[in-house]
């Protein structure tokens, strides 16, 4: 009888410590933060010399803020809604619609270009 008291303590033990070790709350994704863009895919072009597949060298990082998000060569104000961002370029740059990915940890932006066709698929890991 014993063997089985030891047995069933060692069980509810065993339980708990699992319960308290798993009730860590995982990490939550939040555009707002610093990126570094890892690869820019461009596909489906007009021109199948525009398609590309490059690894990002240089500045790479990408700031994002909860209203404006800031690319090394230019920035602009965003909206987010689900898994859309509506980006206006400042400056006259235009605007776009975004679709996005976002893990604690990566972030995807794809997006279509209606004056060259191409579709660009822009990869980030969080810094």
């Amino acid at each position: 009888m014993e063997y089985v008291k030891n047995s069933v303590s060692k069980f509810f033990l065993v339980a708990l410590l699992l319960a308290l070790g798993c009730s860590k709350e995982l990490p939550t994704a939040s555009l707002i933060g610093t990126w570094k863009q890892t690869r820019a895919v461009a596909g489906g072009c007009n021109s199948s010399n525009n398609n590309y597949n490059d690894l990002c060298s240089g500045n790479c990082n990408v700031v994002i803020s909860a209203t404006t998000i800031t690319f090394p060569n230019f920035s602009g104000s965003y909206t987010a809604t689900g898994s859309t961002i509506g980006f206006t370029s400042t400056g006259g740059g235009g605007s776009t619609t975004i679709t996005y990915q976002l893990t604690p940890a990566t972030l995807i932006f794809s997006f279509e270009d209606s004056d060259d066709g191409c579709t660009y698929t822009l990869y980030f890991v969080k810094i």
